[in-house]
């Protein structure tokens, strides 16, 4: 699969995207476009509005054989830093390579152990991995962070200065930032199982969670008070991978191993919409689109190796009037 259309060819249709399953995504809203990359190593490039590709992104080292492998294992976590435009990839290849407007930059920075996640705010990202967390900011890394717990999740503040990370613990860790060091703050203690992702709203004011079956929401100008605890929002069957808040936070979108996708309202907290069968084999990534005409549609991701658009607007007005 070709990134662009040879010269000289005038009636060849170019289609481009993954084969492998794919691992996760990442959203860079002000551009309108997002980022896959799969369990082959592949990152791709994405039109955000229409869901459309745009092409595979080209290794750094050159693409010689034509198989716009970037990652020498299968890639675990993608996510753009919103300031410094960077898109942070992380691999089995224990190692995060950095793209910035769809470029990916030579000189990947080599991990302390195997990584899980990414998450990032401005200019800081958070890298998960068996052994601990480390943090990248720019070029710069870490040292590996030891923790008492695994880290499965984290989210980043966009002042960069608070960090949220979700561990097998069942617990949410609040971490203070100064420069590339964590001081642990707070905790919330609030799931009975493994915390599976965490998504801040856009104003900050909210912090939601997920695990392996319930999907809670924390007011963080409460004293993290539960806004919707566990055994509410808990109709997946099984493991909560991804989560997303709508443009004006008044609903989130959940979605999982479990093939499904749900939407959950403030306004009707017991009334939900359900997607069935999404994904085969699992939804790894969704995001709402900034759509300005009242509409309310997202992007989805999944282990099909597909890329779906969803337009969800009839479906909320009817279920949440």
């Amino acid at each position: 699969l070709l990134p662009s259309k040879p010269s000289g060819t005038s009636d060849i249709q170019v289609i481009t995207g993954h084969y492998a399953a794919i691992a996760g995504m990442a959203v860079d809203y002000s551009a309108k476009k997002f980022y896959t990359g799969d369990t082959d190593g592949i990152l791709c490039e994405w039109d955000l509005m229409t869901a459309k590709p745009i092409g595979r992104l080209e290794p750094p080292e050159g693409n010689d054989d034509l198989m716009f492998v970037t990652h020498g294992g299968a890639i675990s976590g993608l996510a753009m830093a919103t300031k410094s435009k960077t898109m942070y990839s992380v691999g089995w290849d224990d190692k995060c390579f950095t793209t910035k407007n769809g470029k990916v930059e030579i000189g990947p920075l080599s991990l302390g152990a195997q990584p899980s996640a990414v998450a990032a705010g401005s200019e800081l990202a958070v890298i998960c991995t068996v052994n601990g967390l480390q943090l990248v900011r720019d070029k710069s890394l870490s040292d590996l962070i030891s923790i008492p717990f695994t880290a499965n999740a984290a989210c980043v503040t966009k002042d960069d200065k608070t960090v949220y990370v979700g561990g097998d613990d069942n617990k949410i860790h609040i971490f203070g930032v100064n420069d590339l060091t964590l001081t642990e703050t707070g905790v919330i203690d609030a799931h009975l199982k493994p915390v599976q992702c965490l998504e801040l709203s856009h104003d900050e004011s909210k912090l939601a969670s997920s695990d392996e079956r319930d999907v809670c929401v924390f007011d963080l100008s409460e004293g993290n008070k539960a806004i919707i605890g566990k055994g509410r929002w808990c109709f997946h069957a099984q493991r909560v991978t991804c989560l997303s808040w709508s443009n004006d936070d008044s609903m989130i979108a959940s979605a999982g191993a479990d093939d499904s996708i749900y939407v959950w309202s403030f306004a009707k907290k017991s009334r939900r919409v359900h997607y069935q069968f999404a994904h085969r084999g699992g939804v790894t990534g969704l995001a709402f689109l900034p759509t300005t005409d009242g509409s309310h549609k997202f992007v989805t991701v999944g282990i099909d190796s597909v890329v779906n658009l969803w337009d969800a607007t009839a479906d909320i007005a009817e279920k949440f009037a």
